[in-house]
């Protein structure tokens, strides 16, 4: 009866091993997993769309972990290009207001880029309307937030202070 048993585990255990190939087509990143943000970063990125109101437009959301209790959260947008697979390879996206946002956080940085594939086809705009680059920033700390605004491309080395208060006189 041991012996039998410890077969059925042996040939188990090889039959099951397959599964795990190194095969190529087992090794494709496949783009993108849907993440889902809390009600604070899912009003910011709608009130950026809002603002824009641009359906020709590409949105990203960077997300950027400054030390354990500081965050810088920049959401940007950018013409619709079919090319934006060849150099962009986002692993994340949210949908926000029936947008598809792409989730930068740097672990795109570390993929295996050959082994890309995008679940998403973007048409390039050719529209007469322009659609320019615009940025909107948040600053999340352990006990506050608040919007920096436009300050250009995210993952800059750029210090941020908090907003000045007006003291009434």
């Amino acid at each position: 009866m041991k012996n039998t048993i410890l077969t059925f585990v042996i040939l188990l255990l090889f039959t099951s091993c397959e599964k795990f190939s190194n095969k190529r087509e087992d090794n494709i990143i496949i783009s993108s997993k849907e993440i889902k943000f809390n009600d604070e970063i899912y009003k910011f990125i709608s009130g950026f769309i809002h603002d824009r109101n641009d359906a020709n437009c590409i949105y990203e959301l960077y997300l950027d972990k400054k030390n354990s209790d500081e965050y810088f959260i920049t959401v940007f947008n950018l013409p619709n290009d079919s090319n934006y697979f060849a150099t962009h390879f986002p692993v994340n996206h949210t949908i926000v207001d029936g947008h598809v946002i792409f989730v930068y956080s740097g672990i795109e940085d570390f993929i295996k880029k050959e082994d890309y594939f995008s679940i998403f086809t973007i048409v390039s705009n050719n529209s007469k309307a322009e659609t320019t680059y615009e940025t909107l920033s948040k600053v999340i700390k352990r006990d506050t937030s608040y919007i920096v605004g436009a300050i250009g491309l995210p993952f800059n080395d750029v210090k941020f202070l908090p907003p000045v208060s007006v003291m009434d006189e």
